[in-house]
């Protein structure tokens, strides 16, 4: 019999404990959720911006940001470079298909949606 602890007791451990668990428990990338958390207190920011703040690649960065653009969560918006130097892209976040994202994940969660 295995023993199992309430989610009550996560709380000792602090959140970046839980947050942790919960990344693994349901499989999400912790990169992925620092990327959506940048982007929910900024208007746009650059691929360049983002391989700075979280020191990881421009592949890397954009592979991400594609992954949330098909799921309707990020946008991006292309304009010439403010120095002429060529194309730049800026990414956003939807915040309203966010929340609804996360509003429609605890309601499935808590066994609070019709199924339908």
């Amino acid at each position: 019999m295995s023993r199992m602890r309430s989610a009550s007791s996560l709380t000792g451990y602090g959140d970046e404990y839980a947050a942790s668990r919960a990344y693994v428990a349901f499989a999400i990338s912790p990169l992925r959720v620092e990327l959506i958390r940048y982007l929910m207190v900024r208007d746009e920011v650059s691929v360049g911006e983002l391989m700075r703040e979280f020191c990881v690649t421009r592949n890397g960065i954009v592979s991400h940001l594609r992954a949330l653009t098909v799921q309707g969560l990020a946008h991006e918006r292309r304009a010439t470079h403010p120095r002429g130097s060529g194309p730049i892209t800026y990414w956003s976040i939807d915040r309203f298909n966010v929340d609804e994202l996360i509003a429609t994940l605890t309601a499935h969660l808590l066994g609070t949606t019709d199924g339908g």
